[in-house]
């Protein structure tokens, strides 16, 4: 279902597990009641939505890429997790793009579950051939007693090769009670997260 003519908007209302073997398209998915269980998309899987996507589950695994093409509201990416925490695997990616302005990113764990980006996170803003750039999304991630690992964030506005001008980036906000900034993730924070000009806050706390 959903793996050849996308679907329209998909509304999962209760569910304990959920996975997502193959290619789902859809013009809009939300995980509407928070899920006891899993939600899973498998190596083999992935999300592509015209519209805004939301998980939420007690344990969020993404071995498969999540794209959303809308932009602005539309294009929002949310993932909400409990004690079981998110994680993103290896080479995976959180991709929004389109609009004036690109789909934000955002993703809350409750308890004292942790995030896991070992994937990127992208929401540079769309590209303005000889007009303005897109302005890049906002990525939120938000833990309430867990630990953040992050390997790559990119909101960088939308390039232009015309009398336009560069779109501006969107802002970072990182906030969690347990930053894991050991010394290996202290560089990866430092060299793979990446605003560009007009600069935009970095906010980590």
């Amino acid at each position: 279902v959903g793996d050849g003519t996308a679907l329209g908007v998909v509304t999962i209302n209760a569910t304990n597990n959920l996975t997502i073997e193959n290619s789902f398209k859809s013009a809009g998915l939300n995980q509407q009641v928070t899920g006891s269980g899993t939600t899973q998309i498998t190596s083999t899987g992935s999300i592509n939505s015209s519209d805004a996507v939301t998980l939420d589950a007690n344990t969020l695994n993404l071995d498969g890429d999540i794209t959303t093409t809308a932009g602005g509201t539309s294009g929002l990416v949310t993932l909400n997790a409990g004690t079981g925490g998110l994680d993103l695997a290896v080479d995976q990616t959180i991709l929004t793009t389109g609009g004036t302005t690109s789909g934000a990113i955002d993703i809350n764990v409750s308890g004292t579950g942790s995030v896991d980006l070992f994937g990127s996170l992208d929401a540079t803003g769309a590209d303005g051939g000889g007009a303005t750039g897109g302005v890049g999304g906002q990525v939120n991630i938000d833990t309430v007693d867990g630990s953040i690992r992050l390997s790559g964030v990119v909101t960088s506005g939308g390039s232009t090769t015309g009398a336009g001008t560069n779109g501006s980036a969107g802002l970072i906000a990182v906030e969690s009670g347990d930053i894991d900034l050991n010394s290996s993730h202290a560089v990866t924070l430092l060299s793979l997260i990446h605003i560009s000009e007009p600069t935009r806050l970095l906010s980590i706390s």
